[in-house]
């Protein structure tokens, strides 16, 4: 039973992005995307408040793509305290994420 046709070709059913530009900027800031599903009370969602503090602001933009939703915990909230853009993508297909990324001109995407 199973997948018919013995797995397919690797990237089969992906779809190309095109016109992806986002270089290093020469001028305004450094555009840094975490995107987790550990966001909230978990290791890493404890970790990255601290981490968010570090950023120079006034060198970089700092994103978060949410792949879960709030978790009700006071980590989670904290969390969105932290960057200066949260998107909840938890329910998109990946390459609708990646399109959103491309869009936002991310340069750097920390998983």
């Amino acid at each position: 039973g199973g997948g018919g046709g013995g797995g397919g070709a690797p990237g089969a059913g992906v779809r190309a992005l095109s016109g992806y530009a986002a270089v290093p900027p020469e001028e305004g800031r450094l555009r840094v995307a975490y995107l987790s599903k550990d966001l909230g009370f978990s290791s890493v969602g404890q970790l990255l408040p601290g981490l968010f503090s570090y950023h120079n602001r006034r060198r970089v933009e700092v994103f978060v793509y949410a792949l879960n939703g709030d978790d009700g915990s006071k980590c989670y909230q904290l969390l969105r305290e932290g960057p200066e853009h949260w998107e909840d993508v938890g329910g998109m297909e990946a390459v609708d994420i990646a399109a959103k990324v491309n869009d936002d001109s991310i340069n750097v995407v920390v998983d």
